[in-house]
């Protein structure tokens, strides 16, 4: 049997997504519309101007090995351009724990292993995020 978890007022779903095959992920939450996202960050003390996000990504306060943070997006604003926007805040994130050079190419007309990796971990988030919207029902395929 599987165990559901009960869901905060508002809070359409949850799941994973990984930015690479291993155990390091981040938490995805859908709210139902952006005052029931701007409700959650009011009381997660986010230390940030709520009054215009509609989608964000929160890092815990001590660092984890295995859950890198939370993706919050709204069911009102549910489209590519916001998720590959958070999955972009998300993936820089991750970046910067695997230490990979990004910024620098090596070769300015080639990317190099660590940028190729970069991008693939975008691709991934993006794309599962996405499943997972449509497994939900969130959005059309």
């Amino acid at each position: 049997m599987t165990r559901r978890r009960i869901l905060p007022a508002g809070m359409i779903c949850a799941f994973r997504v990984h930015p690479e095959d291993g155990r390091q992920y981040y938490s995805v939450h859908v709210w139902e519309s952006r005052k029931a996202l701007r409700q959650y960050l009011a009381t997660s003390d986010t230390g940030q101007d709520i009054r215009q996000v509609i989608a964000c990504c929160l890092w815990p306060r001590r660092r984890r090995p295995v859950h890198i943070g939370e993706i919050h997006l709204n069911q009102q604003d549910l489209d590519q351009g916001t998720i590959s926007h958070e999955a972009t805040h998300a993936v820089l994130e991750w970046a910067r724990r695997q230490s990979l050079d990004v910024h620098n190419p090596s070769d300015p007309a080639a990317a190099n292993d660590d940028e190729e990796r970069f991008c693939e971990a975008i691709g991934r988030l993006v794309y599962s995020i996405d499943a997972q919207l449509q497994e939900n029902r969130l959005c059309k395929k």
